[in-house]
């Protein structure tokens, strides 16, 4: 994405672009922890984790992360 940019005032919108991710993955990846059980049961819904990289985790926190729908309808 920066390789195209020739001029100075071109760097705005990476910058804009880079920002607008930014808040994006903040907001995604809440690593609070009161949430972050719900933030893995997001990340094993796309894929990006499996149940074997959990393995340690609660039977209780298991089922949390499991069977929590938060992004599951989008």
């Amino acid at each position: 994405m920066a390789e195209p940019i020739k001029q100075p005032d071109e760097l705005w919108a990476l910058e804009r672009h880079l920002t607008q991710r930014r808040k994006e993955i903040d907001a995604k990846y809440e690593f609070k922890y009161s949430v972050v059980l719900l933030v893995l049961g997001d990340l094993l819904r796309e894929g990006r984790i499996s149940l074997d990289e959990l393995q340690g985790l609660s039977e209780d926190k298991l089922r949390c992360v499991c069977d929590h729908p938060r992004h599951s309808a989008a």
